[in-house]
């Protein structure tokens, strides 16, 4: 009996030879930060900008709505923590449909629902609807947040992963600060229909997110699409590529992101000058600073420097072989050099 594996081969997600999940999260970490990256980030960031606008807008339009509507005590409570419940249940519900269907789908959808639900908020009449819908804009706005925070944390390589993902989470309250001063100004000019308006336009960026940002590669390949996540990571490497031209080449088959990262590892039984010297002096400073004021006392003196110690240059430019000599003698201020020795 023969076996034909020629329609296998040509199956649709079959992967290429050598793509497994380690090669393109190892492409990934081989990556330079380039424009592309802060492109990317920009625009979901542009977005979980007007999310975090749309949430805080209910504060500044609850005054003229209590007015409007006569509403009870218990009634504005109910419109101030009804969209804070929403965004719990997004929140909660989003990471199973970001895996399901994707990063980017996601993104698109709740930021596309937030637009229409703010434009629809402007054709209330009373209060029900309008509960709804906050409702519906808060699963919006919870689910969007921490799958965009997923997704630029996936494109983007180990080194300094932290940092990247930081300034992007800073849109999320520079956001609200910018919601508060225009709702400020908007909401007694024009009233709060009209500001909600304004906060439905942002809706358009659905269509920016589905055609500027590509589906995460490392999500692609977790769900088994490895042709696909190929194709992704191919184009995301000649657009990083065409901007830094600081790329190499692609890893071999077989090659695991633990071996492309192996001269970012410090050697064994390697320590820094700082962890090694500078780190256990200062926690012990600490800890003598702060028992000397919880008991009242001097804090002691610090230890002088032992007289005729060997100066010796040491910090991260020792490490890298800048500095390789370690002089015999301290450094004095007399006419004769130092003797250095190699």
């Amino acid at each position: 009996m023969s076996t034909d594996t020629s329609k296998d081969a040509a199956a649709p997600g079959s992967s290429p030879a050598g793509t497994t999940r380690a090669t393109i999260a190892a492409r990934f970490e081989r990556l330079p930060l380039s424009r592309w990256h802060v492109t990317v980030r920009l625009i979901v960031g542009v977005v979980t900008f007007f999310e975090a606008f749309d949430q805080l807008l209910i504060a500044y339009a609850l005054p003229e709505l209590r007015d409007e509507w006569q509403l009870s005590t218990g009634d504005a409570t109910a419109v101030l923590t009804v969209g804070s419940a929403g965004m719990l249940v997004g929140a909660l519900l989003s990471g199973r449909l970001a895996d399901r269907y994707g990063r980017v789908k996601v993104i698109a959808y709740c930021v596309a629902a937030s637009g229409l639900v703010s434009l629809a908020l402007t054709a209330c009449t009373s209060l029900t609807p309008f509960l709804a819908l906050r409702f519906v804009q808060g699963l919006a706005i919870g689910g969007e947040v921490p799958v965009a925070a997923a997704f630029i944390s996936e494109i983007t390589r180990s080194f300094k992963r932290g940092r990247f993902v930081l300034l992007y989470e800073l849109v999320f309250p520079a956001g609200l600060t910018i919601g508060a001063l225009v709702a400020a100004w908007v909401v007694p000019a024009a009233g709060w229909r009209v500001m909600f308006a304004v906060a439905a336009v942002p809706g358009l960026l659905a269509f920016l997110v589905q055609r500027k940002v590509p589906e995460s590669p490392r999500w692609l390949a977790e769900r088994g699409r490895l042709a696909e996540a190929d194709a992704v990571m191919t184009e995301i490497e000649a657009k990083v590529s065409a901007a830094t031209a600081n790329i190499t080449r692609q890893p071999a088959a077989g090659t695991t992101q633990a071996a492309t990262r192996a001269p970012m590892v410090r050697p064994a039984g390697k320590t820094s000058s700082y962890s090694r010297t500078k780190r256990p002096r200062l926690k012990l400073r600490v800890i003598s600073l702060m028992k000397a004021a919880a008991t009242g006392t001097t804090p002691p003196a610090r230890r002088p420097r032992p007289a005729g110690r060997p100066w010796r240059r040491t910090g991260r430019g020792a490490r890298r072989g800048r500095y390789p000599w370690r002089t015999t003698t301290p450094l004095t201020c007399s006419s004769s050099a130092p003797v250095r020795s190699g």
